[in-house]
């Protein structure tokens, strides 16, 4: 690790004359082997990725701390131009990913992954385009369209790249992805609500539902987990065990924020693992 941190900072880190400490922070987590950025995230997505074949799961792997860097960089402190401008350096780390030129260990890691899965670029540039978007504004009540091409961005990119190492493309996979992709962004947004109004941040839409309950848009994550079923019906059974893991797992979720009073705090980790491990057990 100590070594991997010396070469960062010697190879990787961008000539600047402005100090960066969110970037700085990224680079030293994408100097990690992408295993050891899942292992010390304790995500939740340790399980389902599990369920994937050896032959695939290092590229899931590279998948989860490529996300993983730059949902930190969006999220995380620092103010508003810092964040952006470390996923400037990470848009182009992207560029030398699909260039064969990566820096990070985390990148040549996701270089591999691209080459061997025909991972799609223009997912990974969606993708960072909701974290900008997430560094750059303070959300205040947007449209239900921009929710959606939000959840898009921020989750169904996501679910296109995993899909695409599971060797699921074509319109299917694309259908798959914003649906399922949309219904676990909105359960994060329901799940995250009272804290991301206590940041500045409002997604639920304008007009929507005026108590700011979020019940319309828990009744549209229901539609969409339902529309869902049916898509993973049709994946054969070694690309369908993750898929329907996270959809179980994120389902359960929503029908606990759905009852009276139900558990909104974002480190509320207890209940997504014993989700998480009842679901790994009864796909294995």
């Amino acid at each position: 690790m100590f070594l991997q941190s010396a070469w960062f900072h010697a190879v990787s880190k961008p000539e600047t004359a402005v100090p960066n400490r969110v970037l700085d922070t990224s680079l030293a987590t994408a100097a990690m082997k992408p295993y050891e950025v899942l292992k010390a995230s304790s995500s939740s997505f340790a399980w389902p990725l599990r369920l994937i074949s050896s032959d695939r799961r290092d590229a899931a792997h590279a998948l989860y701390a490529f996300c993983r860097v730059v949902d930190d960089i969006a999220d995380g402190p620092g103010d508003s131009e810092a964040r952006l401008a470390a996923l400037q350096w990470w848009r182009e780390e992207l560029s030398r990913v699909y260039d064969g030129t990566p820096r990070t260990a985390v990148a040549q890691a996701l270089a591999t992954a691209a080459r061997a899965h025909d991972l799609p670029r223009r997912a990974f540039e969606d993708l960072l385009d909701g974290m900008e978007s997430d560094a750059r504004e303070v959300w205040q009540h947007p449209t239900i369209s921009e929710v959606e091409t939000y959840c898009w961005r921020a989750a169904g990119t996501v679910g296109l790249l995993l899909l695409a190492i599971l060797d699921v493309r074509g319109e299917n996979a694309q259908r798959l992805a914003e649906t399922l992709g949309l219904a676990v962004q909105l359960t994060n947004i329901l799940r995250d609500r009272d804290e991301d109004v206590a940041n500045g941040r409002i997604y639920i839409p304008v007009g929507v539902d005026a108590s700011d309950s979020g019940a319309d848009l828990t009744a549209r994550a229901y539609e969409v987990y339902k529309s869902s079923d049916a898509l993973i019906a049709e994946l054969d059974r070694a690309a369908a065990r993750p898929i329907r893991f996270i959809h179980a797992v994120y389902r359960r979720l929503l029908n606990r924020l759905d009852r009276p009073n139900g558990v909104r705090p974002r480190a509320d980790l207890k209940l997504l693992l014993s989700a998480s491990a009842e679901t790994f057990w009864k796909t294995r």
